[in-house]
């Protein structure tokens, strides 16, 4: 097993807060593969193995003593934000990914709104993206993607993606999760919640859960979705503001997923220590 080969995939699939996200290690034919168990409150950017990179307009935004993922801002039109985060090493056969989310747009309604994607980053070069997802995945049909469109004159609704290819998709106007004030659209308790679950046998479910809800419904079953070549794919959120512009806000990002298992030679338990900022 080549030691240093390790010590980057261990590094890699650190969250926030220096929490590490390997369940158990499988190294298979000198190959490491793991469950990740990932958890990012982005309260720690600064941290060694933050667990994500941000390109364009992302950034954390930590005002009101509450830290959130920014994708895009609001008063910044034409803009585009990705965050980059954790990889499943090895072939994923499932996953469950829950976040929450909300808007900030001082003006009025929801802008062009935000998405949560899974694919192949091996030579990606170009990290935009938005609403649809990150162009690179969506152009090379190299990945998956829940897609929240939020704005009214656009179809607003909840779309299941693979590649550019809709499989699923269901109406939402997303006005419980915008907020005219800063401080309204950060605090945890206004925040909307997304679950996206994924398996190579039953495809993809988008479950969505107001502030005021007791639980997240299923609101899309894109059965169909069902690659076979999630080989190394990594996780990662897009968001685009156009003509009308928002702050988009996410936070509390759990990701827990599964590779498919190989012929293990060695089994070694890592565990690590660490805290995340909890809701009341």
């Amino acid at each position: 097993m080549n030691v240093s080969l390790l010590r980057e995939r261990e590094n890699s699939l650190r969250g926030a807060n220096g929490r590490l996200a390997l369940a158990a290690l499988l190294i298979t034919s000198g190959v490491a593969h793991a469950d990740l168990d990932y958890s990012n409150s982005f309260d720690a950017p600064d941290l060694p193995g933050y667990g994500g990179d941000m390109y364009g307009a992302a950034q954390i935004d930590n005002a009101f003593a509450q830290s959130d993922l920014k994708l895009v801002s609001d008063g910044q039109s034409g803009s585009w934000g990705t965050w980059v985060g954790p990889k499943v090493w090895g072939n994923c056969t499932s996953f469950t990914a829950s976040f929450e989310a909300s808007f900030k747009n001082g003006d009025g309604g929801p802008g062009d709104g935000f998405s949560f994607w899974f694919g192949d980053m091996e030579g990606v070069t170009d990290f935009s993206g938005g609403e649809q997802g990150l162009n690179s995945i969506l152009n090379a049909d190299r990945g998956i993607t829940a897609s929240f469109v939020s704005y009214p004159g656009a179809n607003p609704g909840v779309y299941a993606k693979q590649g550019v290819t809709t499989f699923a998709s269901n109406g939402l106007g997303y006005d419980p999760m915008t907020y005219n004030g800063h401080q309204e659209a950060k605090e945890d308790s206004g925040h909307a919640r997304f679950r996206v679950e994924w398996d190579v046998n039953t495809g993809m479910q988008i479950y969505v859960g107001w502030s005021f809800m007791s639980e997240e419904v299923l609101w899309v079953d894109a059965q169909g979705i069902r690659p076979t070549d999630a080989d190394n794919w990594t996780f990662g959120f897009s968001a685009r503001n156009g003509g009308i512009n928002q702050d988009v806000f996410i936070d509390n990002l759990v990701i827990n997923a599964v590779p498919a298992p190989g012929a293990a030679v060695a089994l070694m338990g890592l565990a690590g220590l660490g805290r995340r900022r909890r809701r009341d």
